[in-house]
């Protein structure tokens, strides 16, 4: 299993070596999200400022009127948002969710969808927009975001980098790579609920707040 690094947040940003890969597959379909996996979300695309993602919905994903739960419903718009944020970021940056807005318009049933897009990009933040339909083409809800660049992320006094697919921890020796892995690691992404994090610049105090999902 991936596991983020973590060290003293006295300690200098580590930086990871580029993993060699598919040169067809985006970087953000490398990124690994525990809970988003659970749940099934899957990423269809993300570049150039725009992304797609899918969730076929299951029975553990409804709520008591047998329609898709608005937690689900927003995580799905949530993830999609980022990846366009995502594929503007450079290299070795990524991003967290700082504010989200979401509209609920129909229950959604079957199949969500969920395509967004960058409205405007700063060296810092990205405001995106979306929106989500199901597999009859309802139009279930309208999502507006804010996120911010950030290359790694602080709790406490730890300073954490994102899992990426294939990258594993050897415990007490810092990271390896595995071969099969297909992107360039040290990219971070929306992690989910509230912590601590340190943006992409070479301050590493924990001094700034930010809302995550992921």
């Amino acid at each position: 299993m991936t596991v983020p690094q973590c060290a003293s947040a006295d300690a200098p940003p580590v930086d990871l070596p580029p993993v060699a890969g598919s040169p067809t597959e985006p970087p953000a379909l490398s990124i690994e999200s525990p809970f988003v996996d659970h749940l099934g979300v899957r990423l269809v695309s993300a570049a150039d400022g725009a992304s797609e993602a899918v969730l076929l919905l299951a029975p553990q994903h409804l709520n008591t009127w047998h329609v898709a739960h608005g937690g689900v419903t927003m995580t799905l718009a949530d993830v999609a948002l980022a990846m366009a944020a995502r594929s503007l970021a450079e290299a070795g940056a990524g991003v967290v969710t700082v504010e989200m807005k979401l509209n609920f318009m129909q229950p959604g049933r079957g199949e969500l969808r969920a395509q967004a897009r960058v409205l405007h990009r700063s060296k810092t933040m990205a405001y995106c927009e979306g929106e989500i339909r199901d597999s009859n083409g309802h139009f279930v809800a309208k999502a507006l975001g804010t996120f911010k660049y950030m290359r790694r992320l602080a709790v406490g006094r730890e300073v954490m980098q994102q899992r990426v697919r294939g990258v594993v921890v050897a415990p007490g020796s810092g990271l390896s790579a595995n071969s099969s892995a297909s992107a360039t690691v040290n990219v971070s992404g929306s992690a989910g609920p509230h912590a601590d994090a340190t943006s992409n610049t070479t301050n590493t105090s924990p001094s700034t707040k930010s809302t995550q999902d992921g």
